[in-house]
């Protein structure tokens, strides 16, 4: 177990309490050595660059005065329950991504999981990084539609259309564009703050729609059954596209573009099927 030590972490932040909370409980840290970033008694920490640790978590041994940050943290606490695991973490090809997956998920955890600020005095927003944040949007595109193109393979032979990998790929990015104009003309600020949400609002239903893909591998549901738990999963995502303006105090109107985008896409693939373009 790693005791006295500080590990800083942002407490508006889901991601960051869910895993330091199952660092102390599976005995991998002590129950005192999560310290909320927001706290004064943080703020008293000289050691800390305090801005550095709104990007990546801190965490500091209050022996040595040592602090580490970022991936080095998480990495630092693994070694001190499995150190055989030095040799393998510290190889370029290991540590390497590792690093950017962290920063990757780090720059982008108030777009994965946003929260309303609990404390009025201490914020730890991390400093936005557009290569990140448009590498976030890009990946879910991608990933969505690899994960819809396999369960339109189960539904769409029913209607007796085709499906394929690139048409989910154009309706997704298609969204994303759709979206960023409506944003532009609707949205006075933090615009792309809006499209990291609008598609981490995407993969949650994308991540809905996988073991119900993988169920229909092994069970034959009818067309019906099908549907519905295709529009229950699409009933999910206006939900919480409606629950993320409201926590980011944005206009209703922008849900009403995005019900629109559905509608005309669907619509779309319909003509271009009857057609025979698709």
């Amino acid at each position: 177990m790693l005791t006295n030590h500080k590990l800083l972490i942002d407490q508006d932040c889901p991601m960051c309490s869910i895993y330091s909370s199952a660092f102390a409980r599976v005995g991998w840290i002590d129950s005192n050595c999560a310290l909320p970033y927001q706290s004064s008694e943080a703020s008293t920490i000289t050691e800390i660059d305090q801005h550095k640790a709104c990007n990546e978590i801190a965490l500091i041994d209050l022996e040595s005065k040592k602090v580490r940050y970022g991936v080095d943290s998480l990495i630092a606490i693994v070694l001190q329950n499995y150190p055989k695991l030095k040799q393998i973490i510290a190889h370029p090809m290991i540590y390497k991504p590792l690093a950017i997956l962290y920063k990757f998920i780090s720059y982008n955890r108030k777009v994965i999981a946003p929260s309303k600020l609990t404390s009025n005095e201490r914020t730890c927003n991390p400093d936005f990084n557009l290569a990140y944040r448009w590498a976030y949007i890009l990946f879910v595109a991608i990933a969505t539609a690899f994960i819809v193109n396999n369960f339109t393979a189960h539904l769409f032979p029913h209607f007796g259309w085709p499906h394929n990998m690139t048409t989910e790929v154009v309706i997704c990015l298609g969204q994303v564009t759709w979206q960023a104009l409506a944003a532009h003309l609707i949205i006075s600020k933090d615009r792309i703050h809006y499209l990291g949400n609008l598609s981490t609002v995407s993969m949650m239903g994308a991540l809905i729609l996988l073991p119900v893909t993988l169920l229909l591998n092994l069970v034959n549901f009818s067309v019906h059954v099908k549907l519905l738990l295709f529009f229950s999963v699409i009933g999910f995502m206006f939900f919480e596209h409606i629950r993320r303006c409201h926590l980011l105090g944005i206009s209703s109107w922008m849900t009403v573009s995005w019900v629109a985008y559905r509608i005309t896409a669907l619509s779309i693939l319909i003509l271009l099927i009857h057609n025979s373009l698709v």
